[in-house]
């Protein structure tokens, strides 16, 4: 019965060459979640060390300046220090919370007006539509 449907039946073909294709969407966001989580724990990674180094920095400036006999020179150099940790601290904090909008997305909200739909949510709407064809392709 089933060679006589793939052989005759054009929309048998038709869809269960769509769910093959559905197949293969959900392997390749599996594998794109996948490697934003792997990049997402490299920059986390980054991230603990910059606040480790900028926290050890806060201390050498509050030790400088009980220290009176410390040289202006070197304050500055630490004020200046924290100041690029700081920056470089915050602009990791964005790329975090950027790869986890990209994997969970978000529901609509002050910065994203429609929302944003993440690979969570793309992967739950193609495992119901490959189960819509499945369904189809039974009935056919």
């Amino acid at each position: 019965m089933y060679m006589i449907k793939f052989l005759f039946n054009w929309k048998y073909r038709h869809f269960k060459t769509k769910i093959r294709s559905v197949e293969r969407t959900i392997e390749d966001l599996n594998f794109k979640r996948f490697k934003i989580a792997e990049i997402r724990e490299e920059v986390r990674k980054e991230y603990d060390n910059l606040k480790a180094k900028l926290a050890a920095t806060e201390q050498e400036i509050k030790k400088q300046a009980e220290n009176l006999t410390a040289p202006k020179e070197e304050v500055a150099r630490l004020e200046d220090q924290k100041i690029v940790l700081t920056r470089d601290t915050e602009r990791k904090l964005a790329q975090l919370k950027e790869f986890d909008l990209e994997i969970s997305g978000c529901k609509p909200n002050q910065d994203y007006q429609d929302g944003r739909q993440g690979i969570n949510d793309q992967l739950g709407a193609l495992q119901e539509l490959k189960q819509m064809l499945i369904e189809y392709v039974k009935e056919i």
